[in-house]
């Protein structure tokens, strides 16, 4: 009797502990893949320029400023989608996301990428899978109405053009993949294009698009550059930003 009791004592033990173990409770814990910026701290419908490089988890943004100019990233939730008339008025548009609707996801960055200057170091090697661009108000604007106009409005970006298919423009993405300082590959992403007969393609992105990183296996660095057809002297006359926001990554980022 007592060995049958012991067996009943026993089989009750390890159900019960089979049923714990299986149960989610409230202080369950789901680790992040994801960088939603929501931790930076910005004004809501506004954007702040910092004067130093910040992080958020295993990434840190740099920042650069030279005298009245910068490179980098900048931190803004602004949504604005009409013209302006003032050149004072043109953060408005300059740090906006082009996007049918206010932002869903908050906070983004807006990327100005002179140079090499706008890169993202992680504290350790790790898979990227999916980050989003879009266009800013003034890029997209300026890629559609060139220098604006009174009718229209104004873009306030002296010299751009209006983007056509007779000269092939385009607006260019590049985002290069570093590990231990040797790069990984380059993943291109067309912010606008009129370049590709083959397709026939006419497109100038209007809202959060996915770029997969898949290829540029683990990285402990990214840089991002854009690069447009309408120049003058090899310099780009198109404004120089875009925005980044959601980052994924392919394992937990804790």
């Amino acid at each position: 009797m007592k060995t049958l009791f012991g067996i009943m004592i026993l089989v009750l033990l390890v159900g019960t502990s089979c049923k714990k173990d299986t149960k989610l409770s409230d202080e369950t814990i789901f680790l992040p893949t994801d960088l939603l910026f929501e931790d930076l701290k910005v004004n809501r419908f506004g954007h702040k320029i910092p004067t130093e490089s910040f992080s958020s988890s295993i990434a840190t943004f740099n920042v650069e400023q030279d005298g009245s100019d910068w490179s980098g990233f900048a931190i803004s939730n602004r949504n604005y989608r009409g013209f302006v008339k003032t050149a004072a008025e043109a953060d408005s548009t300059r740090f906006s996301v082009y996007t049918p609707q206010p932002n869903a996801s908050g906070n983004f960055l807006v990327v100005r990428a002179k140079g090499d200057k706008a890169f993202i170091s992680l504290s350790r090697p790790i898979e990227i899978d999916k980050i989003l661009l879009a266009n800013t108000t003034q890029v997209y604007q300026t890629i559609m109405y060139g220098t604006g106009n009174a009718t229209v409005g104004n873009t306030f970006s002296p010299g751009t053009v209006v983007m056509t298919a007779a000269r092939k423009d385009n607006l260019k993405v590049s985002i290069k993949g570093f590990l231990n300082g040797s790069q990984t590959g380059v993943v291109d992403f067309l912010l606008a294009d009129r370049s590709s007969d083959a397709l026939k393609r006419t497109i100038t992105i209007t809202d959060w698009m996915p770029v997969s990183l898949a290829t540029l296996g683990k990285v402990d660095k990214i840089v991002f550059n854009l690069e447009s057809t309408d120049k003058t002297a090899g310099v780009m006359n198109t404004p120089n930003y875009f925005c980044l926001d959601g980052i994924r990554f392919k394992e937990n980022v804790n």
